[in-house]
């Protein structure tokens, strides 16, 4: 009689030596699954979760996204890049996702910037692309960016090597003051 009915079933069934048992049947009550929508804010566990491997306490979890979050907008302040349009980094259960589309909106203001490229970058498809939704930011004010971060970016590397010797020498410091050795000039 149940089969008869227009309505999709849940069925218990479970086996038992050798035998099938039909226990119950009911009319699933759950609503079907929405449409997908057209686009929507892309999340992705890769690289984060290579850094942080095992899921992290609430105090950990808090620490760590406002560490990344603010990585990420020095990377972009420094690049000349725009602000994304929301947050980058994302808590579930302790295991961090990272957002392509917070990527996407800020990176989409590099002239040849392709949201596939970006996924690729990340080892996923790039047939996502479509459905990534972003805010594409001003080129122009990119472009306007770009030569002080150009020219941020030519001192850093010129003072890098410089700046390693001065963290080496003072890494020697510290280790020699830790084995209780004289300092050295």
């Amino acid at each position: 009689e149940w089969a008869a009915e227009a309505a999709p079933q849940g069925v218990a069934q479970p086996q038992a030596h050798g035998r099938l048992w039909l226990l119950q049947a009911r009319p699933l009550t759950a609503s079907p699954p929405a449409a997908m929508p057209p686009k929507f804010r892309l999340w992705t566990g890769v690289n984060v979760q290579e850094a942080f491997p095992r899921p992290c306490t609430p105090l950990s979890e808090e620490l760590a996204q406002e560490f990344l979050e603010a990585a990420f907008r020095i990377g972009y302040r420094f690049s000349g890049l725009a602000e994304a349009d929301g947050p980058h980094t994302r808590p579930v259960k302790g295991r961090f996702y990272m957002s392509y589309s917070a990527m996407a909106s800020a990176m989409s203001a590099v002239p040849g910037f392709r949201v596939e490229n970006l996924l690729r970058m990340y080892g996923d498809r790039p047939e996502l692309a479509p459905r990534v939704a972003y805010t594409p930011r001003s080129r122009l004010r990119f472009l306007l960016r770009a030569p002080p971060a150009l020219f941020r970016l030519a001192g850093w590397a010129l003072l890098a090597e410089r700046r390693i010797r001065q963290s080496n020498r003072l890494e020697d410091r510290v280790r020699a003051a830790l084995a209780g050795e004289p300092e050295l000039p």
